[in-house]
Parts: C-alpha cells; sequence; structure tokens
C-alpha cells in the first residue's frame, strides 16, 4: 500500500496527512514529501526514524528552507533530504530554455502562458 501526498500545505491536508499515517505506520514504510514541508511534523518523523517505526524518508521539502544546520533529519542515515529538486533530471533541465523561450513567444503574440498551478492566470491576461 503506497501513500502519496503532493498538496498544498492547508490544515485539512495536514490532517489528511496525520490520519493517512496514522493508518499506514509499520517497519517497512517511507515517508516522501515532494509537497510542502508544512505537512511534515518534522518532529515526529524525526522520532519514527530513530525509533525505527518506519524504514525510511525521501524528503524534498522541509518545514524550514534552507533547513538549519542543526536539523536531525540531515544527519539520519535512513533520511534522504533533497533541496526541492526532485523533479530535475538531466532531461527536465535541457528542456527549461527552450520551455521558458515559448512561454515568453506566447505571451508576445497575445496567447497565454500554459497553465500555471500556483500562479493567478488573471496576472497575466492582456490588458483591455
Amino acid at each position: 500500500m503506497r501513500y502519496r501526498f503532493h498538496r498544498t500545505a492547508s490544515p485539512e491536508a495536514q490532517m489528511a496527512a496525520i490520519r493517512a499515517a496514522d493508518a499506514i505506520i509499520r517497519p517497512s514504510a517511507y515517508c516522501v514529501n515532494t509537497s510542502r514541508g508544512r505537512i511534515v511534523d518534522e518532529a515526529a518523523l524525526t522520532r519514527a526514524l530513530r525509533e525505527g517505526w518506519i524504514a525510511g524518508a525521501g524528503l524534498d521539502v522541509l518545514t524550514q528552507e534552507p533547513p538549519a544546520a542543526d536539523n536531525p533529519l540531515l544527519t539520519l542515515a535512513n533520511a534522504v533530504v533533497i533541496p526541492h529538486a526532485g523533479g530535475f533530471s538531466d532531461e527536465v533541465v535541457d528542456q527549461l530554455p527552450r520551455l521558458a523561450v515559448e512561454e515568453v513567444l506566447a505571451v508576445l503574440r497575445g496567447g497565454m502562458p500554459r497553465p500555471i498551478a500556483w500562479a493567478d492566470r488573471a496576472a497575466f491576461a492582456p490588458a483591455e
């Protein structure tokens, strides 16, 4: 059974994460967070990793970014923390300049950029 969270850090999302974690916590479980740092209670995760309640964690985001040097998750052998770059691969990095130019050209031609989940699309609308 796998649970994956890719949600906003709303109170409802936090509660959903807590309920799901309570339902699936076991020594073979892994916590993977590529969503928002606040979704995971880092103190509870650190304890779960140290005490063997779960096998490991892979974190692309933390509550505080960049993390404090003394963040215990950075020292645990069963935790992998990366700098909010989990979606980057050689292929993605190679395509970014082309994609950026395509979006700029679309706007210059009077169009709209492709949907951006975090942006207010109305801000991109041409002036009347």
